[in-house]
């Protein structure tokens, strides 16, 4: 998807060799090209990933992070490597750099991998060629969702394969409570107002206290019916919480729950199409893209 920081839209092409355009946001003016993935920016700085393969189809997935204001203080290092080991989105946060899946786990000497969630930090380590972690803690499943930071960067959030929500400390890596929510979740969490959105394959969003439930393992607060696999990360603006779905649907809940365990969207659209892009709330207006190419604008009605 496209993203939007500071007046200007960035636009991000392919994976190995991959370049990003930046457009200005209010007359679309190209106003250049860099050689990787621009995936975020805090304030100066800005994360960019790279790939890449050898004949043997061993991948090797990078990342920097660059600060306009101190060019020398780049940092950076290979976070995943092996046969077709996959591209995963990387957080940044104020403090550090936060991965999660396939990656370095504890165990071993040092360079083992598997699932896991793990901080980096631009201290050198003995990992190399990885850049070494200041913590790692290994996670079920074969993938996880990129990781979610809370806004005070106290705690990161991901969700696997195997259906687990997963709350880490962010700054020692100590777990803080886990979630079973009995399907794999393949979509980003969504963070809003103290709770987390986890969109797993079943049909539903579950919302879970962000800072837990007084255990070691929580249950949702509340579920949101969608009636099919969510296919996007879901959005929360307004007081509701936006869903697309794998079968074409655009659904909006409210977003403190109902009266119920379930709660019903408050409207919906079927769209036919699966939806590919989005939600994005602006102005208003909710967006969503369809796999028929369609980009469709709902306007919220006023509250």
């Amino acid at each position: 998807n496209p993203g939007v920081d500071n007046g200007e839209v960035t636009a991000v092409q392919g994976l190995v060799g991959a370049t990003t355009t930046r457009f200005d946001e209010m007359t679309g003016a190209r106003l250049g090209t860099t050689s990787d993935r621009i995936e975020a920016r805090r304030g100066s700085r800005t994360l960019g990933q790279a790939a890449t393969i050898d004949p043997s189809l061993n991948a090797t997935q990078y990342f920097s992070v660059v600060d306009a204001n101190d060019p020398g203080a780049t940092w950076g290092g290979a976070y995943a490597s092996g046969f077709l080991a996959p591209y995963a989105p990387l957080t940044l946060g104020a403090q550090r750099v936060y991965s999660a899946g396939f990656g370095l786990v504890p165990g071993g000497d040092g360079t083992s991998q598997g699932n896991g969630i793990r901080a980096l930090i631009s201290t050198p380590g003995a990992c190399a060629p990885f850049a070494c972690p200041i913590w790692r803690l290994a996670t079920d499943g074969t993938a996880a969702t990129p990781p979610v930071l809370a806004p005070d960067e106290s705690t990161v959030f991901t969700a696997t394969t195997a259906g687990t929500v997963y709350a880490v400390d962010a700054a020692t890596g100590a777990l803080r409570w886990t979630a079973a929510v009995g399907s794999p979740v393949d979509q980003l969490p969504a963070l809003a107002n103290g709770l987390l959105y986890v969109a797993p394959r079943n049909g539903q969003v579950l919302a879970f206290a962000a800072e837990g439930c007084g255990a070691a393992t929580c249950a949702p607060q509340f579920k949101l019916d969608t009636g099919g696999p969510v296919s996007t990360q879901p959005a929360v603006a307004g007081g509701l919480v936006f869903a697309g779905t794998s079968d074409g649907s655009v659904l909006a809940f409210g977003a403190a729950g109902c009266e119920a365990a379930t709660c019903a969207p408050v409207w919906s659209h079927e769209l036919g199409f699966r939806i590919s892009a989005g939600p994005i709330v602006a102005y208003g207006n909710v967006l969503v893209g369809a796999l028929d190419s369609r980009v469709v604008d709902f306007r919220i009605a006023p509250a």
